[in-house]
C-alpha cells in the first residue's frame, strides 16, 4: 500500500509538473501570437496607407493633365479643319465695349423739400 501511495504521489507530481511546463510554454506562445497579429495589422495598415497615397497622386496627376489639355484647347486658334465650325456662319465682328449704357436715373433725395419763403413783410 505504501508503494501505491508513492506511485500516486509521483503521478500527481508528474502531472503538476507537466501542467506547469505546458503553462510556461503556453504563455510565450500567447505573446508570440499576439505580437504576430499586431505586426500583421501594422503592415496591413501601412499597405493601405501607401495604396491610398498612390491613388491620390494618380488622381492629382490626371486632374493636372486635364487642366493642361483644357488650357491648351482654350488657347488654340480655331481652324477650318475643326468639324464643329464647318456648318456655322462666320461671326460678325462686334465692338469691344458693346452698346452704350443708358444713363442711370437720378436718385430721389431722402430729405424733404424746404418750404418756400412767402415774402418779407416790413
Amino acid at each position: 500500500m505504501k508503494r501505491r501511495a508513492e506511485c500516486d504521489l509521483n503521478k500527481t507530481r508528474y502531472a503538476s509538473e507537466k501542467l506547469f511546463d505546458e503553462a510556461v510554454n503556453l504563455v510565450p506562445l500567447v505573446f508570440v501570437i499576439k505580437n504576430t497579429i499586431f505586426v500583421i495589422i501594422f503592415l496591413g495598415l501601412g499597405c493601405v496607407f501607401f495604396l491610398q497615397k498612390q491613388h491620390e497622386k494618380k488622381a492629382a496627376l490626371e486632374v493636372k493633365k486635364r487642366q493642361e489639355e483644357a488650357v491648351a484647347k482654350a488657347h488654340a486658334a480655331p481652324s477650318l479643319a475643326n468639324s464643329s465650325l464647318k456648318g456655322l456662319p462666320k461671326p460678325k465682328p462686334t465692338s469691344v465695349l458693346g452698346p452704350s449704357p443708358t444713363p442711370k436715373p437720378k436718385p430721389t433725395p431722402m430729405l424733404p423739400k424746404p418750404t418756400p419763403i412767402l415774402g418779407r413783410t416790413p
